[in-house]
């Protein structure tokens, strides 16, 4: 009986001894596992062939500022508007919203006065961080439109470049990272004034030669109401905005009147052309004394134009649709006065961050005065003060540079998602079909080389070769792209 007693105490100090061994095992993996995960972005890191499945890690918890249909976006019909738009294969009548253009307003509307910029997103070769590569001749023809565009490219290439590789970044955007470690990725980016519902607007030829309609998504400064297939990204205001020295802005607040001492008016100076709703907000209240409204023509600072910071003499202000979004909404966010947002059609890419009641006061044509009348009166001071408070607490911590460029990253993470969602092995079909965008006198001659800081030039002047001619692949994908050999 001693001698079992015995056994059974050595057997459990041996069993102790290697739970002991196996645990601190198991804790030195999983160490290593993270440490892994967080070099992961270091192609010293890697090996030909070896891919970090990120994308299937558990997100922290981010906003969604993106929205799409259940199918995902489909690699091929990206395929197929690169084609189109460099190569001419369907013609524009192929996107829905130009089908009832004549022939030359509407190869000119798609090509130069509202065109969709391409983009690919990926490494120059034996470098460690990623940029967004344009189509320089693509870029050039459309310039009137590209101005803006080119606002906002340095924050997405330094957001792409410096934000990504951060190594505590893998668990914010794990599609974006495995996906630019298989490949590059393909974008649009439709940097117009008008806006329209991606939802299956474009015709085209499958890549198994069959006739297909689908959703092309475009980087828009805007969402579109009741669609459901945006992709909205930050604009180039809003960029400014944030650069700005945000004592400076609480100086100028206090330059102001308290709300005690604000006009109790709502107030709004703007341009009624872009949009009828405008018109008729102007002729529904400009006999209203809760009112100071006023048309300007655009870029005008003559006859009833009024500085935007003088706004906060009063206690409202409006906000409506212009052509499509209305890009003064965040620098409205940021004054110490209360703004009353006209829903219509159009939202800026941030408005998921918001509250209505909370940061701004929603409205209609139809309830317009009843919700001026409640905002500017005295017996709801403390309440309209409160949402003041909070709209100004978010543009004073949200509105600054590296957000910005980090939501960027969260709706270039939401694309890739997107993607995968569709195909798991979408970056194999693109690796494969890409190459007729990227190498040879054909690709070439279409995209004039691409380039990460595409500039403007009178004649649209095509680069000299040795201008753009590097190698881009994914970490684990030794393929030479971007060139003209």
């Amino acid at each position: 009986m001693v001698n079992k007693n015995k056994r059974c105490l050595l057997g459990l100090i041996l069993l102790n001894i290697l739970s002991f061994f196996l645990q601190r095992n198991l804790q030195v993996a999983v160490h290593l596992q993270v440490a892994v995960l967080e070099e992961a972005f270091s192609p010293n890191q890697l090996e030909e062939g070896q891919v970090v499945k990120s994308h299937h890690l558990e997100k922290r918890e981010v906003v969604k500022y993106h929205e799409w249909g259940p199918e995902g976006i489909q690699i091929g019909a990206l395929i197929a508007f690169f084609r189109n738009r460099l190569f001419n294969y369907y013609g524009y009548k192929s996107e829905k919203m130009l089908k009832n253009h004549r022939k030359a307003p509407g190869r000119h509307e798609f090509l130069v006065r509202n065109p969709p910029f391409l983009a690919i997103i990926g490494f120059k070769n034996n470098e460690t961080s990623p940029n967004v590569y344009f189509s320089s001749k693509v870029f050039c023809k459309g310039r009137q439109a590209g101005i803006r565009l080119s606002a906002i490219i340095p924050e997405l290439n330094q957001a792409l470049s410096v934000d990504l590789i951060k190594s505590s970044n893998w668990q914010k955007y794990p599609s974006l990272i495995t996906a630019l470690k298989d490949s590059s990725i393909p974008i649009l980016f439709y940097p117009s004034d008008w806006g329209y519902c991606a939802k299956n607007e474009y015709d085209y030829i499958g890549l198994d030669g069959t006739k297909q309609i689908g959703s092309v998504p475009k980087l828009t400064y805007s969402y579109i109401k009741d669609c459901g297939y945006n992709f909205a990204i930050p604009d180039y205001n809003i960029f400014k905005l944030a650069q700005q020295n945000k004592t400076d802005l609480v100086e100028e607040r206090n330059n102001y009147p308290n709300w005690e001492s604000q006009i109790k008016k709502a107030v709004w100076r703007g341009c009624i052309d872009s949009n009828i709703n405008r018109e008729k907000m102007l002729n529904l209240v400009r006999n209203n004394t809760n009112f100071d409204v006023a048309n300007v023509e655009w870029l005008s600072k003559s006859g009833e134009y009024m500085p935007m910071v003088d706004y906060m003499k009063y206690r409202a202000v409006l906000d409506i649709d212009g052509r499509a979004w209305t890009d003064r909404f965040q620098n409205l966010l940021c004054l110490k006065t209360v703004v009353i947002k006209i829903v219509m059609n159009y939202t800026s890419y941030f408005t998921v961050e918001l509250t209505p009641g909370v940061h701004y006061l929603p409205a209609s044509l139809e309830n317009l005065t009843e919700v001026v009348e409640y905002a500017i009166s005295d017996d709801n001071s403390e309440e309209m003060k409160s949402i003041v408070s909070r709209a100004n607490e978010w543009c004073d911590n949200e509105v600054v540079p590296s957000k910005l460029r980090n939501n960027m990253l969260s709706i270039l993470d939401g694309y890739a998602d997107e993607l995968y969602r569709a195909d798991a092995n979408w970056t194999n079909t693109w690796n494969n079909y890409s190459q007729e965008f990227l190498i040879g006198e054909r690709a070439w001659n279409a995209t004039g080389g691409w380039v990460s800081s595409p500039t403007f030039n009178r004649s649209c002047i095509p680069l000299k070769q040795g201008e753009v001619d590097f190698t881009v692949a994914g970490l684990t994908k030794k393929q030479t792209l971007f060139r003209r050999s």
